[in-house]
């Protein structure tokens, strides 16, 4: 029997659409997360609110998501890369009319294959995007203009992770060391996934002067999918001559601790 987890995320946004069309929300975690074994079937929904006295009209759809230091944030066709599961998601419905002050539930299945390349973490996204009564996906009529108009476009993460042995693993890669507005020193490292499963990091780094704990400095945690990667700027409350050790930590719970020490000297 397949399990699910839910935890909630921020919503992705892009301006692109009708203004109007923001009334439709997603009710339910933007992130979900199930442990499946080949051959298996899970089984969700999405709730939709709509907060509007009239009815309104939501359109969903499935991309892949990839996203790197260098190459940004990738929304890309279902089955893009090796990891993706959205060749394995089938939703309900894909334009949908959520009552006025209203809710409105949508299924969806995960059919895992009954051979599975590797073990470990499978990801994809479900696009809801409100959409107008005029829309092009709706009607079937062409736009006889264009104009820009603000919408918020909802990414709801599926993860699934099949298979028991997978792990993952952390690389620190390409430090550099700058200054930050404050002048202050800025230590910039790229924390990459490595390995074959989703971890959630809270990320955070020691500053030792002669083997003594001089501070620690807590920054925003990253998670990271396979094969992913996030930029970290950490700044280092010093001031003083001498030479430092930073140990960088990036903690994924469950026994998952990852870490980098590096030197710091600053000069007089």
């Amino acid at each position: 029997m397949a399990r699910l987890r839910v935890r909630s995320l921020l919503a992705l946004a892009a301006l692109l659409g009708s203004a109007a069309s923001a009334r439709v929300s997603v009710g339910s975690p933007l992130f979900v997360s199930a442990t499946a074994a080949p051959g298996e079937t899970i089984k969700g929904t999405l709730l939709l609110q709509n907060t509007a006295s009239t009815p309104a009209r939501a359109r969903l759809y499935l991309t892949d998501y990839r996203f790197s230091p260098e190459g940004g944030r990738q929304f890309d066709a279902p089955g893009s890369h090796p990891r993706s599961s959205g060749p394995w998601v089938s939703l309900g419905q894909e334009v949908v009319v959520v009552p006025a002050n209203g809710t409105l539930e949508v299924p969806y299945t995960i059919h895992v294959p009954e051979r599975v390349a590797q073990t470990g973490s499978y990801w994809n996204l479900v696009m809801v995007e409100p959409v107008d009564e005029n829309d092009a996906l709706v009607s079937g009529a062409l736009p006889s203009g264009m104009t820009f108009k603000q919408v918020t476009r909802y990414a709801v993460q599926l993860l699934t992770n099949v298979g028991a042995d997978a792990k993952p693993v952390v690389a620190f890669k390409n430090p550099v060391i700058n200054k930050s507005t404050a002048g202050k020193p800025l230590l910039n490292v790229t924390l990459e996934n490595t390995g074959t499963q989703y971890v959630a990091l809270n990320v955070y780094a020691e500053v030792y002067a002669a083997g003594k704990l001089v501070r620690r400095v807590d920054v925003e945690g990253s998670r990271l999918y396979p094969g992913t990667s996030e930029r970290e700027a950490i700044e280092l409350p010093l001031t003083e001559v001498g030479d430092y050790q930073i140990l960088v930590v990036a903690d994924g719970g469950e026994n998952k601790l990852f870490g980098v020490r590096y030197n710091l000297n600053i000069p007089k």
